[in-house]
């Protein structure tokens, strides 16, 4: 078993065909330049051609499903959100709750700023789906808590 920083790997380059990160595990990375590192990292040791598959929290999803419906003691969206006001890194997409270790931050952002993300970590998207499977962007938005990305290293710098 192997036990490592996820936004400092120490496999080598284009060791990989395919990366998965599951269950959100991405979202607990914090500060924001710690999951852009992960991204940039994960593209390393991706072989040309290689893929990226993780899941994704989407604060709107959840909010306009019922996702965050109770969470921590907060028994709707509002007083979840009002919970949030404090937060100095809202800014960034991240949810801050406290736990027994002190504050902890969740990324929770809209689809389009991870796109965003994988782009400019190398990434060329291709697919981007809500936990039930739908595709439709906005229905992805609006509707879903979770979201699932499939992302592909290019073949070559000219891809």
């Amino acid at each position: 078993m192997l036990q490592a920083d996820a936004s400092a790997l120490t496999f080598g380059s284009a060791r990989f065909d395919a990366v998965l990160f599951s269950f959100n595990g991405i979202d607990y990375l914090h500060p924001e330049s710690a999951r852009e590192r992960c991204l940039a990292e994960v593209c390393r040791v991706l072989k040309p051609g290689g893929i990226f598959i993780f899941s994704s929290h989407n604060l709107i999803g959840a909010l306009f499903s019922g996702g965050y419906v109770y969470l921590r003691g907060h028994f709707n969206a509002l007083t979840f959100l009002a919970t949030q006001i404090g937060n100095p890194h809202r800014g960034q997409w991240y949810l801050r709750y406290d736990e027994f270790a002190g504050p902890q931050y969740l990324f929770s952002a809209p689809p389009g700023r991870t796109i965003e993300q994988l782009q400019r970590a190398g990434f060329v998207v291709e697919a981007v789906r809500g936990a039930s499977g739908e595709r439709r962007r906005r229905a992805v938005l609006m509707h879903q808590a979770h979201v699932y990305f499939v992302a592909r290293k290019p073949e070559s710098l000219f891809s």
